[in-house]
């Protein structure tokens, strides 16, 4: 099962990291629609217990995808600097957060700001 939710998160992945601009009506969609959605059909195939926390522990266990597909989903809906000291991206790439950046903020003060915060960290 863990095979097949990971080839699930990486058509959504693969989609979302190609994007060279994303809208905010866009970000809010793969947030609302597309990644809730997907964990709580993951949820339900690992489900150990009635709690959700506990089936994403699960199913961070049998899908290698799961800490990559969470962090995209947290930073499509998030404050950046406080999940960087968090270690919420350690299984994303410098690049491809920096893609995201670039393709979710516009060109302002503020995605240079987070451009600059991703050099140093």
């Amino acid at each position: 099962m863990g095979i097949l939710v990971d080839t699930l998160f990486s058509f959504y992945l693969n989609e979302v990291m190609v994007a060279r601009d994303i809208s905010e009506p866009a970000c809010m969609f793969v947030v609302s629609a597309l990644f809730r959605d997907a964990t709580r059909g993951v949820s339900e195939v690992f489900a150990v217990k009635e709690e959700l926390g506990e089936s994403l522990k699960e199913a961070a266990k049998y899908c290698k995808m799961w800490n990559k597909f969470d962090a995209i989903g947290k930073f499509m809906n998030m404050s950046l600097a406080m999940n960087l000291s968090e270690g919420t991206f350690r299984d994303v790439t410098g690049v491809e957060l920096s893609r995201l950046v670039t393709a979710v903020y516009e060109n302002s003060e503020r995605r240079r700001g987070l451009l600059d915060l991703l050099a140093n960290h």
